[in-house]
């Protein structure tokens, strides 16, 4: 958890934008996955500018690699005190910008769960970068489940709300208190029983 999202650009303006500016600053190069975005793929992420404007959009890999499995998430409550993850959060905080994303409750046949906003508009999930294998590689931060989540896992992304986005990329202190940020409800759509595939538990980082 949380290992899929999702990018549905054509169903929302705000991402054709993104992927857009992206193409722009990369001449139409970057590789990217569009749709269900599993560890390992190359996905949109968002950067810190260096005059603080909007944010860059960038693409990265998902997951860190390490020697004995990929790494997709890092709790935001140990964060700071993870070897891996505390120079992280001082120098590579990032957004991954998503339509929403998958959960599975393995209490009932394994249901296949999709979570997005109540409004439909974009999430910006706060996640931590790193040079891995001289590539780029981004993880999910993840806090403890709100009610809208909390019967499916207990744990979710840490998605932050619009007026937060700034906060997170330049405000160093203000991040860090951002870390136990409470996301607000979701909406939970039940999808379908998921392939034999889908069903191969993720690692994260306890």
């Amino acid at each position: 958890m949380c290992g899929r999202f999702y990018v549905d650009e054509e169903q929302n303006e705000e991402f054709l934008g993104i992927i857009r500016n992206l193409d722009a600053r990369f001449s139409n190069q970057a590789k990217i996955t569009k749709g269900e975005v599993r560890p390992s793929n190359m996905a949109i992420v968002l950067t810190p500018s260096k005059i603080k404007s909007a944010p860059l959009p960038d693409s990265m890999r998902f997951g860190f690699a390490s020697p004995k499995s990929q790494i997709i998430n890092a709790r935001s409550e140990s964060a700071l005190q993870k070897p891996l993850f505390s120079s992280c959060v001082h120098n590579g905080r990032i957004l991954i910008p998503a339509s929403g994303f998958y959960e599975w409750d393995h209490t009932t046949a394994h249901t296949k769960y999709y979570f997005s906003r109540i409004d439909g508009k974009l999430m910006y999930i706060a996640g931590l970068c790193k040079i891995c294998n001289d590539t780029e590689c981004f993880v999910i931060l993840t806090t403890a489940a709100n009610d809208s989540m909390k019967e499916i896992h207990s744990r979710m992304p840490l998605i932050l709300p619009d007026d937060k986005i700034d906060a997170w990329l330049y405000d160093e202190k203000e991040a860090i208190h951002l870390l136990s940020y409470q996301p607000e409800a979701l909406k939970k759509t039940c999808v379908s029983p998921p392939s034999s595939y889908e069903q191969m538990p993720l690692p994260f980082l306890s």
